[in-house]
């Protein structure tokens, strides 16, 4: 997370706009092992099949988020979790894992902070992987 320099609020405050920036990785090695269970073909529509189901998931956890239903958020999120890491986005597994860590621990202000990130992350991931997709089409 980076920020800029502070601007001045009216009432004398400094206010900083904060910028983040994560770098998403593709771990290759669990995609080299769906190529090698399903072939090149195999593993595509399997991948893509995942990617799918991300975007739906990543739907219910806004729904859920914005319900305050955190049963169903953290459950979702452990889902995310398993898609992160069959599809080679750790950073994804990872972000996930702290929102539901951050259920566990009744941390209103963490739920929303990670959702967030969650959302800004499979944003990325879902637009770089079907970037690579279209250009190996």
């Amino acid at each position: 997370m980076i920020h800029d320099p502070p601007l001045n609020a009216p009432d004398g405050a400094q206010v900083y706009l904060l910028r983040p920036r994560d770098t998403l990785r593709v771990d290759p090695v669990p995609i080299a092992q769906m190529v090698d269970a399903l072939g090149e073909i195999g593993a595509e529509e399997a991948i893509c099949l995942k990617l799918e189901d991300l975007t739906r998931h990543m739907r219910r956890i806004c729904d859920f988020h914005n319900a305050c239903d955190f049963e169903g958020l953290a459950t979702r999120a452990r889902s995310v979790v398993d898609l992160g890491d069959c599809i080679g986005l750790p950073l994804l597994a990872k972000v996930a894992r702290d929102v539901v860590i951050s259920v566990r621990n009744s941390d209103d202000m963490a739920v929303a902070a990670t959702v967030a990130r969650l959302t800004r992350i499979a944003d990325v991931a879902l637009f770089e992987v079907g970037n690579i997709q279209d250009q190996g089409a």
